[in-house]
């Protein structure tokens, strides 16, 4: 017999793909009849609101608010930035432990949010970066850090292949594991789901990242495509706003679901997305090898995955 259990499930804001790898886990939570409960910043919490209306909300948990520079060293504005981060990890500390008490919380899983684990509650942490791609100048020194957050979980799961040959993370999520570590394959909204191929549009583009790189390169796939014969689908990445326009060659849509847009990926002549892991793992799942991987400018764990997917 099921012993059911409350679960709170809290993704990091930071681009959509958190949030997209925690669907199937959310679902099947749901399915075995776990009570499950989310939490989320901006567009992470707005993209979960729309797929999972029914379920309930706690406050908003602490936020990273990581930035992005329009140019220049994306490792030295990342820098700056780490006083803001550390701080957000000790409040997600109390965060969690006042949460886990208010909701009676049994179990918790965060995707990439370090500070939340709690004496409370079992605490999971979901990462596929054990050993991120900082410059090789303060790598060993981060990588004390990482693997320790991660031991501060029961359990550590990483989104992989345990075989470094198989995996889709490569040296990412093979190097400086905890000792808490559970390879637990690829999570993606669209494993175990059947589609039928849609030809209505030659190229998809997914746009998505932290702005303001999502807009540059928004507009950048405009401007490339603009007055070509090639019928385009671009989906923006922005779930909190209603955009569908079509102007031309050129579809914009600001969000679709999982049984909408995969017919359509399947289908396209080609597929452009950034380099993120949760895209691959997505396109991994569909069996799609049409895709052209755009790194966002600075940022070295896409421009790895970039290097690390051709080369596999």
């Amino acid at each position: 017999m099921l012993n059911k259990q409350r679960i709170l499930i809290v993704p990091l804001d930071w681009g959509l793909g958190h949030a997209s790898r925690c669907m199937p886990i959310i679902k099947r939570m749901v399915e075995v009849g776990h009570d499950v409960i989310l939490a989320s910043n901006g567009r992470s919490k707005e993209l979960l609101k729309r797929t999972f209306p029914n379920l309930e909300f706690t406050p908003d948990p602490p936020d990273y608010s990581i930035t992005y520079p329009s140019e220049g060293s994306f490792a030295l504005h990342l820098g700056k930035q780490i006083p803001q981060i550390l701080k957000s990890i000790e409040e997600e500390e109390i965060w969690a432990k006042q949460i886990c008490k208010e909701y009676k919380i049994d179990q918790i899983i965060s995707d990439n949010r370090y500070g939340l684990h709690s004496s409370e509650c079992t605490s999971v942490i979901i990462t596929h970066q054990t050993s991120p791609r900082f410059p090789w100048l303060i790598r060993w020194y981060s990588n004390r850090y990482f693997k320790r957050w991660n031991e501060q979980f029961d359990y550590c799961w990483i989104p992989d292949e345990k075989p470094i040959e198989r995996s889709f993370g490569g040296a990412l999520s093979h190097k400086n594991v905890p000792k808490n570590a559970q390879y637990i394959g690829i999570l993606s909204r669209f494993t175990n789901q059947v589609y039928t191929a849609s030809t209505d549009y030659s190229v998809v583009v997914l746009i998505s990242g932290p702005e303001p790189q999502r807009s540059i390169f928004h507009e950048k796939m405009k401007r490339r495509f603009e007055g070509k014969a090639t019928s385009v689908l671009m989906l923006c990445g922005t779930p909190e706003t209603h955009i569908d326009k079509e102007e031309a060659n050129i579809r914009e849509v600001s969000h679709m679901e999982d049984d909408v847009i995969a017919p359509f990926l399947k289908g396209a002549e080609l597929v452009i997305s950034r380099s993120g892991y949760s895209s691959i793992m997505d396109f991994a799942a569909l069996g799609l090898k049409n895709v052209e991987y755009h790194a966002t400018p600075g940022q070295t764990e896409q421009e790895y995955l970039k290097k690390w997917t051709k080369k596999r």
